[in-house]
């Protein structure tokens, strides 16, 4: 397996404190059938969010929605080992609600 550097990919500077890699992680796929419902495998959800994390990747992009709530759950558990958890951003969008699957 090849690994990679998210750094490679180049940055996005928003200003001179808030610069993250072109190549971020998207959650909605760390949920269950439909994205809903839990993943799975928890403990394997949170290992992909830590593996990204080590790759460089600082930006992370979830939703309420997604799971609901599960993906936060799996991106908190990964990020709790980060060791540049200082130096992650999160996107959350909030507001969309899901009364079930494929809804």
């Amino acid at each position: 397996m090849t690994e990679l550097n998210a750094a490679k990919a180049g940055t996005y500077k928003f200003d001179d404190h808030f610069v993250v890699n072109r190549l971020g992680y998207g959650t909605m796929q760390l949920t269950g059938k439909g994205t809903w419902g839990p993943y799975p495998d928890a403990d394997h959800a949170a290992d992909v969010v830590a593996h990204a994390a080590e790759l460089g990747i600082n930006f992370f992009d979830t939703a309420d929605s997604y799971g609901p709530w599960f993906a936060d759950r799996y991106l908190a558990a990964g990020l709790k080992r980060a060791a540049n958890r200082n130096q992650i951003f999160i996107s959350d969008k909030v507001g969309q609600t899901r009364q079930g699957p494929g809804i």
